[in-house]
């Protein structure tokens, strides 16, 4: 679990500005919790938070926005919403649907900026 933590000005050369979520193999559970990530960036996918989906990773009241990437900017992956999350740019990522669980979740088109 990663919780109450600020993660922001972090640069990565390949995915996951901030984190990335990797596992060469087994299912592990991951928890992002109450946790701001903002303002990092990626040359691959993902400028704040990368998930390759070998896993869980269940997010909740977690601010991920203003990210950068040459991929999707804010998140990359498939996610599980605790709720109450603002994602800026949820980009091709499942899991945050705006309106639902006080989820926010923008788009490329209408990013939101917290």
């Amino acid at each position: 679990m990663i919780k109450h933590s600020t993660f922001s000005g972090n640069t990565a050369e390949g995915n996951g500005g901030a984190i990335a979520f990797r596992s060469p193999g087994g299912h592990i559970l991951w928890t992002l919790q109450s946790n701001t990530i903002v303002d990092n960036q990626s040359q691959g996918d993902g400028g704040g938070v990368y998930h390759d989906n070998s896993h869980v990773v269940t997010v909740t009241n977690t601010i991920l926005a203003t990210n950068r990437a040459s991929g999707s900017p804010d998140v990359h992956g498939d996610f599980d919403s605790g709720g109450h999350n603002l994602i800026g740019d949820k980009g091709g990522s499942s899991g945050f649907t705006d309106g639902t669980d006080g989820d926010q979740a923008g788009t490329a088109s209408s990013p939101i900026d917290p």
